[in-house]
């Protein structure tokens, strides 16, 4: 009888080892279904990030390009002083007299934008004469090999009817930046 008992007992105790190796490995076998899960979720968002960052690239090398191809085929003038004398000969060139110009300091940092690649320098332009002449030297600044871009623009028409006023211009000119003009088509990092 006594060795029934510990029969029964070691059958028992066999019996609660394999139901505990039983939940034991369904725990073990759930918390790898959840681990493998979240690889994989893991590997998508990797993927995700992967064809962002391969997009980006993408636009970043189009961007270089564009500005390899801007460098090559615009005059670039990184003298504010040759700017200014451009800006007083087209005057003189059109029959305009260049009352005043003078450079703009920035009162903050530009933001970062597509052309960081650039420095912006502003000038402050005051003109007089006919209207013609006026009008044909905005065509002419709009029209330059020079990359400017017309910030603002009035015009005033003379008190006397004879076509003359004047003209105020803030004119801003892009300059290639001299550490990027180097190293343009280098990637991001």
């Amino acid at each position: 009888m006594m060795k029934r008992k510990w029969t029964l007992l070691l059958a028992v105790l066999l019996l609660a080892a394999g139901v505990g190796a039983e939940r034991y490995s369904a725990m073990s076998a759930r918390k790898l279904a959840e681990r493998k899960n979240d690889l994989r979720r893991e590997l998508e968002g990797l993927k995700d990030r992967t064809a962002k960052a391969e997009g980006e690239r993408a636009r970043y090398q189009r961007v270089s390009d564009l500005a390899k191809r801007l460098q090559g085929t615009v005059a670039w003038e990184p003298d504010s002083t040759n700017a200014l004398r451009w800006f007083a000969d087209l005057a003189a060139e059109l029959n305009a007299r260049l009352v005043s110009s003078r450079l703009l300091v920035p009162s903050k940092p530009e933001e970062a934008t597509a052309l960081e690649t650039f420095d912006r320098v502003s000038y402050a332009l005051e003109l007089e004469g006919n209207y013609g002449a006026l009008v044909r030297y905005v065509d002419r600044v709009e029209r330059s090999p020079h990359v400017m871009l017309i910030e603002s623009l009035s015009l005033t028409a003379d008190r006397s009817d004879d076509g003359t006023g004047q003209m105020r211009l803030q004119v801003t000119c892009l300059y290639p930046k001299p550490q990027q003009a180097v190293s343009v088509a280098e990637k991001p990092r």
